[in-house]
């Protein structure tokens, strides 16, 4: 992973070529970067009920699947969540109960990015985790210093997903 950087200002400006996510997508932990970033991709990622769909997957239960075609390199979204160690989250493991759902992606140094609470996450939650049928990707950390109690991740297309398709990626992927 790069290190997150500041966009000088003046690029925020710059009318985006494309939809797709510059490297690195310049991101931190604030709402208004996000924001701003999105304004520059002149995309604030795919929306639900007009892009995406959820519906029934499965033995998985929820997923998200595409209601259009989505172009590779194309910004999903922001899936974010509770921050927790990977100590706080074999605690909270512990307590859950059988058949309730885990939206958790495995951030590397320790940590884990619970997205269980709706009101601390997006619906990108639903997106489910294969390491084969993966079609999308985590492209950069918010708050790599997990100084905060949230963090996020911007979701991209790894490659073309066609319409009806469901949306998956490899939660356990390190970054």
């Amino acid at each position: 992973m790069s290190t997150l950087r500041w966009a000088p200002l003046a690029l925020l400006l710059v009318p985006a070529a494309s939809l797709r996510v510059p490297k690195p997508l310049v991101r931190t932990g604030n709402d208004a970067i996000w924001l701003l970033n999105c304004l520059k991709l002149r995309s604030a990622g795919c929306r639900l009920g007009t892009d995406l769909d959820l519906k029934q997957s499965g033995s998985k239960g929820q997923g998200l699947f595409a209601a259009r075609s989505i172009e590779e390199g194309s910004l999903i979204g922001r899936y974010n969540g509770e921050l927790l160690s990977e100590d706080e989250y074999d605690a909270k493991l512990l307590q859950m109960v059988s058949g309730q759902g885990m939206y958790v992606m495995d951030m590397g140094n320790g940590y884990i990015l619970d997205g269980e609470d709706p009101s601390k996450s997006t619906f990108l939650r639903y997106i489910n985790h294969s390491v084969r049928r993966a079609n999308c990707r985590a492209e950069e950390v918010v708050d790599t210093d997990y100084s905060g109690p949230f963090a996020a991740v911007a979701v991209v297309a790894e490659r073309d997903i066609a319409m009806g398709e469901e949306l998956m990626f490899d939660c356990a992927r390190r970054f």
